[in-house]
Formats: structure tokens, C-alpha cells, sequence
């Protein structure tokens, strides 16, 4: 079935196709049950062989040759893709795909830079949109906007690991949870609005869970925080910026501290601290210890 100005131009055998549009499958010619699908100005336009694809918006697939199973909707929806296997829903979705495969995609702009990398999830407007790389989840919008290179990466929330470029095998879930991590970071787990926000790179294997934990905590390794505002940190001073394999659970426990291989349990216990190996159990126990 063929609708529109040189819908289906060239077909001779191909059987089981539905092309709408101007140009639509215009060069295909290839083999008996193909089964492909397309509506839109120049959808699937240069596929001569491929099988069991659906285009649906402006050059949706506009540029597929040979590859069977994708399903695009929206305008310029996989626009530059070569390979199969790939799913996308939205305008731009996909849009410089060539070689990768698995990929899925929904919202605007969700993973258009991507190339080569396969088997990535990105659902919200922008999510993965500088991706190159594989085995990536990112749910929301901008969601690991600027990964490029970065692997094994789990986000859920609007900017979630929205700055790296390069992290590898975290977790991120919340508003702006690690938003601002630049690079060289792996192993980081955070969960909850502003988790982790502001911490730096190369701070590596920290899990933070609970609103704001960890928020301006900038540099450290192997920490664990559990509790809103736990393990803090503060932005205005440098000196509590560090901090090194430390175990801070409950509401603002170790908030504004520069300690290492310290233990706080407990609402507001060892508050404001300097010192390290401190074990402080209790509701403010320790409150204030900079001796």
C-alpha cells in the first residue's frame, strides 16, 4: 500500500509494506515479506533491503539501508541510523544513531549524539543526549546529559548525574542527585533529592541516601551517609570539604565535618567535628568536637 508522490517508487517484489508520505520507501526493492511500515515526509526513504521497520514523523529513518526491526516515531527519530534493533519516541530521538544497537529512547532529543553505544535506556527530554557509550539507564529530564563515555551508569530524576562525562558504575536517583560530578568518578551510590550534588571528581565508592546527604560533601572516598542532611558538608568552607571512609547515619549527623574513619549514629550527633576516629552514638552526642 502506497500513498503519496513516490511512495514505494522502485518496489518490485517487496510485499507487506504500508508507505505514506512524500518519497516513502521510495528505494526499496528488496525481497517478499518485508513488512515495513512508514508515514511521514521521506520516511525510510534510501532503505532498499531492510525488513520489519516502522517510521512514523518528517525523515523518521530517513537514512536506513539494509537494517530490519527499528521503530521510530517522531520527526527526525533515528534519523542517520544504520544498524537495527533500536526503538526511539520523540523528535530528534536517536538522531545521529549509526552502528548501535538495543538502544531505546523516549523524548526529545533523548540520546542524539549517540553513534556507536548499545544497549542504553534514556526516557525524558535530553536524557543521555552527548551519550556514546553503552549499558547505560537515565530516566528524567537531562538526566546524565553530558556522559559521553561513561558506563554501567543507573539515573533517575531530572539531572541526575547531569555534568559528567566520563563516570562509571553509579547510581544516581533523586533531583540533581551527583549533578555536578565533572569526571574520573565510579562506584558512587545516591539516593534522594540533592544527594551527592556537588561532589567532585575522582570522589569514588561513597553511597549517600536521604534528601540532601551528602549535598556539598566535595571530595572523599568510602563514606557512608543514611539520613536527610547527613554527612552534609558546607560549600563556604574549605576545610570541611574532606573527608575519608566515615559512617554517619541519622537527621544532620556529622553535617558540617572534616573527620576521617569516624562512626556517628544518631540525630545530630558529632554536628560540628574536626577530629578523626571518633565513635559517637546518640541523639547530639558529640555535638561539637574539635579537640
Amino acid at each position: 500500500t502506497s500513498i503519496g508522490t513516490r511512495s514505494l517508487k522502485e518496489n518490485t517484489i517487496g510485499s507487506h509494506n504500508v508507505a505514506v508520505g512524500y518519497e516513502s520507501q521510495k528505494s526499496y526493492n528488496g525481497e517478499a515479506d518485508s513488512h515495513n511500515t512508514s508515514l511521514g515526509y521521506k520516511t525510510l526513504q534510501i532503505n532498499t533491503d531492510g525488513k520489519f521497520n516502522t517510521a512514523i514523523g518528517h525523515e523518521s529513518l530517513a537514512n536506513v539501508e539494509s537494517s530490519n526491526y527499528n521503530t521510530s516515531v517522531g520527526c527526525n527519530s533515528l534519523y542517520s541510523n544504520k544498524a537495527q534493533l533500536n526503538n526511539s519516541f520523540g523528535s530528534n530521538s536517536l538522531y545521529s544513531n549509526e552502528q548501535g544497537t538495543d538502544n531505546i529512547s523516549f523524548g526529545s532529543y533523548s540520546s542524539y549524539k549517540n553513534v556507536s553505544g548499545i544497549e542504553n535506556l534514556s526516557i525524558g527530554n535530553n536524557s543521555l543526549y552527548n551519550n556514546t557509550s553503552n549499558y547505560n539507564v537515565a530516566i528524567g529530564h537531562n538526566s546524565q546529559f553530558y556522559n559521553q563515555t561513561g558506563q554501567n551508569n543507573i539515573t533517575m530524576g531530572c539531572n541526575a548525574l547531569f555534568t559528567s562525562s566520563n563516570t562509571h558504575n553509579s547510581i544516581a536517583i533523586g533531583f540533581k542527585s551527583q549533578e555536578n560530578i565533572p569526571i574520573d568518578t565510579s562506584a558512587n551510590i545516591s539516593i534522594g533529592s540533592y544527594s551527592l550534588q556537588k561532589s567532585r571528581a575522582l570522589q569514588n565508592d561513597n553511597i549517600a541516601i536521604g534528601n540532601e546527604s551528602m549535598r556539598e560533601k566535595m571530595y572523599g572516598h568510602k563514606n557512608i551517609s543514611l539520613g536527610s542532611y547527613s554527612y552534609y558538608g558546607n560549600f563556604d568552607n574549605g576545610s570541611r570539604w574532606y573527608g575519608d571512609s566515615n559512617i554517619s547515619i541519622g537527621y544532620e549527623s556529622m553535617y558540617d565535618t572534616s573527620s576521617n574513619f569516624t562512626i556517628a549514629i544518631g540525630e545530630k550527633t558529632l554536628k560540628q567535628t574536626s577530629t578523626d576516629s571518633n565513635v559517637a552514638i546518640g541523639h547530639e552526642s558529640q555535638f561539637v568536637n574539635t579537640d
